[in-house]
C-alpha cells in the first residue's frame, strides 16, 4: 500500500510533534471493510484511508497514540463518544479527559492541518485563545454542540474548525465536530 504522507511532510510533523509537552490519544472509529453492508446504508468510503493517514502521522512521534475501534464491534465506545458516523476521529489528551473534539470524515486537504493543531493543543493541555476569549468560553454553562461543515479545498474552513475545537477544549460543555 502506498504511503499517504510524503517524506517532506513527515519531517514537518516530526518537528511539530517534538514540541509536544504531553501525549495525545486519537480514537478512530471505523467500519471493517469486510462487514456486510446493511440495506439502505453505504459502506464506509474513507475508513481505511483515514486509519492509514492517522497511523502514518502518529508514526512520526512517540507522543501520539492511535486506537482504532470498529463501530459494529465496540458499541460501548461508540455510545460513550457519541459517534454516529464513520470515519470519526476523537482527539483526547493522554488521560482521555478531553473527549469533545471530533472529526468526521477523512481529514484531507486543508483539514489535515487542523487535526495537527488539535493534536498539539491536546498534547500541550492548552489552546492559543486569548485570555479574554478563554474566560468567556469557560463561562458557558449549558451544553453546546458546534458543527462545522467543510470541503477539502476551502481555505476558510480550517479557521472555523480550529476555533470550534479550541472552544471545546476550553469547556467540557462544548462539543465540536
Amino acid at each position: 500500500m502506498a504511503t499517504l504522507i510524503g517524506e517532506r511532510d513527515r519531517r514537518y510533523l516530526e518537528s511539530v510533534f517534538e514540541k509536544l509537552e504531553g501525549k495525545t490519544r486519537l480514537l478512530i472509529f471505523t467500519e471493517s471493510p469486510s462487514r456486510l453492508v446493511v440495506p439502505g446504508q453505504r459502506p464506509c468510503t474513507y475508513c481505511q484511508q483515514t486509519v492509514q493517514l492517522v497511523q502514518e502521522m502518529a508514526s512520526t512521534t512517540d507522543k501520539v497514540e492511535v486506537v482504532v475501534y470498529d463501530r459494529k464491534v465496540h458499541l460501548d465506545m461508540v455510545q460513550e463518544y457519541g459517534i454516529d458516523m464513520v470515519p470519526a476521529i476523537v482527539v483526547t489528551d493522554e488521560q482521555g479527559s478531553r473527549r469533545n473534539v471530533r472529526f468526521f470524515g477523512i481529514p484531507a486537504g486543508y483539514e489535515f492541518g487542523t487535526l495537527v493543531e488539535a493534536i498539539v493543543d491536546a498534547g500541550n493541555g492548552q489552546t492559543r485563545l486569548s485570555p479574554e476569549v478563554k474566560e468567556r468560553v469557560r463561562a458557558i454553562d449549558v451544553p453546546v454542540h458546534l458543527k462545522v461543515f467543510v470541503t477539502p479545498t476551502c481555505p476558510y474552513c480550517p479557521r472555523a474548525v480550529r476555533l470550534a475545537h479550541q472552544f471545546a477544549m476550553e469547556n467540557p460543555n462544548i462539543t465540536a465536530d
